[in-house]
């Protein structure tokens, strides 16, 4: 009795798990079109690594990480250059009348407080990707190595 218990118990995880692997990993009733929070997707994953499959993993070669620097340096200095813009707008307004300040408000393009504090956010962690795509460029660097020089001298 307590095996054919055992052996049903196990043959209801590998049957389970058959399941998930022919839903790509996904439960029945899980959504991601209203998962808002990524919690299916982890689950998913801890479910992928429970069963022993592995993520296929692209390697990036130095040319594709410096392509990638250099469009991360281009959105740092365009989010720069907007919040630069909008501390010397606020910088204008303080010195002008609440009347000009306000009406200047509402016919220029203004970022908002929020839309601020998420570029200064989205800036910081722009910046820490930099740094790490920095490091791995200085690693994956081809090595320069000196020119092979071949003697002009015929067989001997």
């Amino acid at each position: 009795w307590y095996q054919r218990r055992v052996r049903g118990k196990t043959e209801d995880i590998e049957t389970r798990t058959q399941k998930l692997a022919k839903n790509d990993f996904y439960d029945s009733d899980e959504d991601t079109f209203l998962d808002r929070t990524g919690e299916v997707e982890h689950k998913r994953k801890r479910r992928m690594v429970r069963a022993g499959v592995k993520e296929k993993r692209e390697s990036k070669t130095y040319d594709m990480l410096s392509q990638e620097l250099l469009v991360m340096n281009a959105e740092i200095t365009r989010i720069e250059k907007v919040v630069a813009d909008n501390k010397s707008r606020k910088m204008l307004e303080q010195e002008e009348d609440e009347l000009d300040a306000f009406m200047s408000s509402v016919s220029d393009t203004a970022v908002t407080n929020s839309e601020l504090r998420d570029m200064k956010k989205k800036l910081f962690d722009l910046k820490q990707d930099r740094v790490r795509l920095e490091r791995l460029c200085e690693m994956s660097k081809p090595i320069a190595l000196p020119e092979v020089k071949t003697s002009s001298r015929g067989p001997e």
